[in-house]
């Protein structure tokens, strides 16, 4: 299946799901418990019929081959999950992290909202409080949880408020609690520290959510995976052209790339067609809008894919410029 298509993961575990019912119905000896999650997979099974139900999987499709990671000192991990038998044989369960891990977290000095920080200490809270039963071991990954947010600059207080709220939640579970009322509408806009708190409160009054989504990001700064384009040929963008003779602007958008846009007004202004903007200007005022190609004379200003936030857009790029031609 395609990579990033949203149907490849439904079809995928619709196949894995068949595989499956074939593979546990034909088994010589069926275990006595097998659960999947994507690809990781827990079972248990009596250990002389381990390898035969190892070798059996295996043996059902070509492009289908398992990894067996086998019970180790009483302990098996599975995803964030550890394992541990006990003597009397039953189970314990604390967090799971790979030898790799390094306990880094978003720092508390970067540029994200305050919510987005806290959000982090609740997950990493509720994680300790959802998978480890024991209180001991659920009091000591909460102070490991602690110790690696203090070293990424979070403070004591939030640090208390996300962990008095992931016991909140785990104590209102169940309970009977009214429902509040959705949001009137949303908007999203990009963070800006100090501009997007205000915003919040504002927009909060009037039974708006504000949602915040990264602005500029190092990804962005560093990251080229593709050549850039030339402006030619750049598609779904916001454009201005400027009159030579009075400075008078216009501003257009596009969907197609920029190149067929400016061949269509290169035409325009040499047939002087009535129903083009720049050729009406050039016929009232007999400027020559342009004496230079006017590819020379076209700048991008803004680029956006969708039509109705390029529209929006456009109006407002007409409003900022001045563009008494539009």
């Amino acid at each position: 299946m395609a990579m990033g298509s949203p149907l490849s993961p439904v079809l995928a575990n619709l196949f894995m799901e068949e595989f499956e019912r074939k593979a546990l119905n034909t088994a010589p000896h069926r275990p006595k418990f097998w659960g999947r999650y994507v690809d990781d997979t827990g079972v248990v099974n009596q250990r002389e019929y381990e390898q035969e139900l190892f070798e059996h999987i295996n043996s059902q499709h070509d492009s289908i081959q398992f990894t067996i990671e086998r019970e180790k000192d009483n302990r098996l991990p599975m995803l964030d999950v550890m394992m541990i038998r006990n003597p009397d044989n039953t189970i314990t369960t604390d967090v799971f992290r790979k030898e790799t891990h390094t306990d880094h977290y978003l720092q508390w000095s970067s540029n994200h909202p305050v919510q987005q920080k806290l959000g982090i200490v609740r997950t990493l809270m509720h994680r300790a409080n959802t998978l480890i039963k024991d209180p001991a071991l659920r009091v000591a990954e909460k102070e490991k949880v602690k110790d690696a947010l203090r070293q990424c600059g979070y403070p004591e207080w939030a640090l208390r408020e996300g962990d008095n709220n992931s016991n909140k939640g785990k104590k209102q579970k169940g309970s009977h609690t009214e429902e509040k009322a959705p949001p009137a509408s949303y908007a999203v806009l990009p963070y800006m520290k100090g501009v997007t708190e205000r915003l919040k409160r504002a927009f909060a009054k009037h039974n708006v959510s504000l949602y915040s989504k990264p602005g500029y990001t190092l990804r962005n700064a560093l990251v080229r995976p593709k050549d850039p384009l030339l402006p030619s040929e750049k598609c779904g963008v916001i454009y201005k052209v400027a009159c030579e003779e009075c400075g008078e602007v216009y501003v257009g958008e596009t969907e197609r790339s920029l190149g067929e846009r400016t061949m269509e007004h290169q035409k325009s202004l040499d047939r002087l067609d009535s129903k083009s903007t720049l050729s009406q200007h050039h016929l009232q005022s007999r400027h020559l809008v342009t004496t230079k190609p006017i590819s020379d004379n076209i700048e991008i200003i803004d680029l956006e894919a969708r039509k109705a936030h390029r529209k929006i857009k456009e109006a407002i790029h007409i409003q900022l410029e001045g563009a008494r031609l539009n």
